[in-house]
C-alpha cells in the first residue's frame, strides 16, 4: 500500500525522510551528495520551519545528505564474504575433480589390455578418447543430478535457519539460470577430471605391447601423476582449513566483545502511534501513559521508550557542535542521535558515569538537556568537566550537557564506538525516529522473564489505545544475533566446505597409497623374502604418505599466505598469518594423511611373500 506524504511540521519532522533518485549518466554518488546537500541547506535557509520552528540553521549546522547506491543499501557488506564462499566452492570442486581423476587413473591401469586389443583391431585413437570422455561426462551428469537435489533441500534449510542473514535470500531458488549454470559446470567438470585419465588410458593401452621395462616406466609415470593430484588436493584443503579456522577464531573474538548494554534481560518492541493522534503532543502523551501503566506490571523492573535501539539497522545521525569547539569549515562532525525517556539507561543496562539521567521535569519549555557518551566526553572534555557545557545539532538551540554515559556499539561489534548524543523525548519528540514516518518508538523493558511478560505488555498498550499494535518483539540478544546471522552462515558453510575438502583429500590419499601398495606388491614380497621386517615395510609406505603430506602442506601454506588476504577485511582481532592456526591446521592435515595412509601401509606390512610370488 502506498500513501501520499503529508508534510505537516506540527506532526512530524519531514527532513529525516528518505529520498530515492536516479542519477544522470557519469554522475557519481559523491557528486550527487554535494548537490543535494547544497539544495537542502538552501531550502532550510529560505524555509527555516522545515528544520526548526524558531530560527534558520546557522552555518556549520551539519546539514547534509547521504547518497548510497541501491545495490550497496540492499547488499551491504555481504558481497565480499559471498565471494569468499564462491572461492571455497571452486576449491571443493577442484578437489573433487582431482579425486575422481585419481580414481579414473587407477582404473586406467586395469583397462590397458582392453585398449590394446581395440587398437590392434583398428580402433582410431580419437574414437577411444571420445568414449572415455563420454564415460566421464555421464559420471558428471549423475553427480550433477544428485547435487541439484541436495542443493534444493539445503537451500530450504539455509533460508529457514538464516533467513535474515543474507539480503534477498528468500528470492534464491533453483531457477532455469541456475540449472543452465549447473549444466555448464557439469560439462566443464567432466572434461576437467576426464581428459587426463582418458589420455593416460589410451597411452597405457598403446604401450601395453611394449617390453616390461617400458611398461614399468609407464606405470611409474602413472603413479607420479596420481601423487601429484593428491598433493594438489592436500594443498587446496589446507587453504580452506586455514581460511575457515581464521573466520571461526575471528567470530569467537567478536562474540567476546561487550556491546555496552545488557542483552539477556532486555526486551524490545516497536509501538507506533495511532493515526488519530495527529498532533505530536497527543502522540507523546500516549507513550507517557503507557510507561505509567507498565510501572504496575509485575515482573518489569524498568521500562522506557527510545527512538532507536542498537543493531536495529536504523540510527539517526546529525552533525553536532560543542560550544567552544566550533569546526573551522561548514562540515560538523557526525554523531548518533537518540531520543529517550527517563529510565532508558537503567532499562538497557547502560552505565551512567557522570551527572544525572533525564527526569520527568525535563519537559518541553524547560531548559534543553542532553547526555553524551564517553567518546564525545573524552574528545572535547578530557579533564572530565563536561557537565554544564553546551552542545547543539542542526537545530540552532543549545542543549546543556547533564550527564555522561558509557559507550555503546551501534551497528557492528567489530567497529569502533560511534559518538552518541541523547535527548529527552518530551523536548525533542519524534526527531531521529526509528521509522520513515517518524511516528513510532521502541519500547524497552528490563525483566527476568522476557517471553512471559509479552501478554502483560500487550494488555497495557490496549488499556491506553486499543488500535495500537506492537511488533518486532525481540530481546537485545536476539537483535544482535540477527545482525550476525550472515557471518554465522558464512562460517558454517566455509567450515562445512573445509571438512568436505579434508575428507576428499583423505580419500584421495587412501586411494593413491592403496594403488602404491598394490603396484609394488611384488617388490614388497621380495623384500620380505630377503628378511625385511613388517615394521620396515609399514614405515616405507608411511614415509611415502608423509612425503605427499609435506609437499601438500608447503604448497598449502604458501597458497594460504596469499589467499587469506582476500578475507583480511572479514577478520576481527585475528592476523591473516596467525601462527597458531597455520601450525595447527598443518599438523591436522599431516595427521589425517598419516591415518589415511596407515591401512595401505598395514596391508603392505602383512604381505605374504609366498602367495604374492606364486601368483605373479
Amino acid at each position: 500500500m502506498w500513501l501520499p506524504i503529508t508534510v505537516d511540521p506540527q506532526a512530524m519532522h519531514p527532513y529525516l525522510l528518505a529520498g530515492v533518485g536516479r542519477l544522470k549518466k557519469d554522475v557519481s554518488p559523491a557528486s550527487a551528495a554535494a548537490d543535494t546537500t547544497r539544495i537542502l541547506f538552501n531550502a532550510a535557509t529560505e524555509t527555516p520551519e522545515i528544520i526548526s520552528r524558531k530560527a534558520p540553521p546557522p552555518a556549520g549546522a551539519g546539514l547534509k545528505t547521504i547518497v548510497t547506491p541501491m545495490k550497496e543499501y540492499i547488499v551491504g557488506k555481504i558481497e565480499r564474504p559471498l565471494m569468499v564462499l564462491q572461492i571455497a566452492v571452486a576449491f571443493v570442486l577442484l578437489i573433487a575433480c582431482a579425486n575422481v581423476a585419481n580414481l579414473l587413473l587407477s582404473r586406467a591401469t586395469k583397462r590397458t589390455q582392453e585398449i590394446s586389443v581395440r587398437l590392434a583391431l583398428g580402433a582410431a585413437p580419437g574414437r577411444i578418447i571420445r568414449q572415455l570422455l563420454t564415460e566421464s561426462l555421464l559420471l558428471a551428469m549423475f553427480g550433477a543430478a544428485l547435487g541439484v537435489t541436495i542443493a534444493w533441500w539445503s537451500l530450504r534449510a539455509v533460508t529457514r535457519l538464516f533467513g535474515q542473514g543474507i539480503p534477498r535470500i528468500e528470492e534464491a531458488g533453483i531457477s532455469g539460470n541456475v540449472l543452465l549454470a549447473t549444466l555448464a559446470a557439469t560439462f566443464l567438470t567432466g572434461l576437467l577430471f576426464g581428459s587426463i585419465p582418458a589420455i593416460r588410458t589410451y597411452v597405457l593401452g598403446f604401450k601395453s605391447g611394449l617390453n616390461d621395462a617400458q611398461r614399468s616406466i609407464a606405470g611409474f609415470a602413472n603413479r607420479r601423476l596420481n601423487a601429484s593430484l593428491v598433493v594438489v588436493q592436500l594443498a587446496l584443503s589446507l587453504v580452506l582449513l586455514i581460511g575457515a579456522s581464521l573466520m571461526l577464531k575471528s567470530f569467537q573474538r567478536l562474540m567476546a566483545i561487550k556491546p555496552g548494554f545488557e542483552t539477556e534481560n532486555v526486551l524490545t518492541m516497536i509501538v507506533p502511534v495511532s493515526p488519530n493522534k495527529g498532533k505530536e503532543t497527543e502522540a507523546l502523551q500516549f507513550y507517557k501513559k503507557l510507561l505509567e501503566n507498565l510501572k504496575t506490571v509485575p515482573g518489569i523492573r524498568t521500562a522506557a521508550i527510545t527512538s532507536n535501539i542498537p543493531f536495529s539497522g536504523f540510527a539517526g545521525s546529525d552533525g553536532h557542535i560543542v560550544e567552544g569547539h566550533e569546526p573551522k569549515g561548514d562540515e560538523a562532525p557526525q554523531a548518533r542521535m537518540t531520543v529517550v525517556s527517563p529510565g532508558y539507561f537503567r532499562s538497557m543496562g547502560i552505565s551512567l558515569l557522570q551527572g544525572r539521567d533525564f527526569q520527568d521535569t525535563d519537559l518541553d519549555g524547560a531548559p534543553l538537556a542532553a547526555l553524551i557518551d564517553q567518546t564525545i566526553a573524552h574528545q572535547y572534555f578530557p579533564n572530565g568537566d563536561a557537565i554544564g557545557k553546551r552542545i547543539r545539532t542542526g537545530d540552532p538551540e543549545w542543549y546543556t550537557i547533564i550527564g555522561v554515559v558509557s559507550n555503546v556499539k551501534e551497528q557492528s561489534l567489530a567497529e569502533e564506538f560511534d559518538p552518541h548524543i541523547y535527548f529527552s523525548y518530551e523536548q525533542v519528540g519524534f526527531a531521529y525516529g526509528a521509522g520513515r514516518d517518524q511516528r513510532r518508538m521502541y519500547l524497552v523493558v528490563n525483566t527476568d522473564n522476557p517471553s512471559g511478560i509479552v501478554p502483560s505488555i500487550r494488555e497495557s498498550i490496549r488499556m491506553v489505545d486499543q488500535d495500537v499494535p506492537m511488533y518486532s518483539v525481540n530481546t537485545m540478544n536476539e537483535v544482535i544475533n540477527k545482525k550476525l546471522d550472515s557471518q554465522r552462515l558464512i562460517n558454517f558453510l566455509l567450515t562445512t566446505f573445509s571438512v568436505i575438502a579434508l575428507l576428499l583429500a583423505a580419500i584421495g590419499t587412501y586411494g593413491v597409497m592403496s594403488l602404491f601398495v598394490s603396484s609394488r606388491a611384488a617388490e614388497f614380497a621380495i623384500r620380505g623374502a630377503l628378511g625385511a621386517t613388517p615394521r620396515s615395510l609399514l614405515n616405507s609406505v608411511l614415509k611415502q604418505g608423509l612425503w605427499l603430506a609435506g609437499l601438500g602442506t608447503i604448497l598449502g601454506l604458501a597458497g594460504s599466505w596469499a589467499l587469506t588476504r582476500a578475507i583480511a577485511t572479514q577478520l576481527f582481532g585475528v592476523s591473516t598469518t596467525d601462527a597458531t592456526i597455520f601450525i595447527g591446521t598443518a599438523i591436522t592435515l599431516i595427521i589425517v594423511t598419516v591415518i589415511a595412509s596407515y591401512s595401505p601401509a598395514r596391508r603392505a606390512a602383512r604381505t605374504d611373500p609366498a602367495v604374492v610370488l606364486l601368483n605373479s
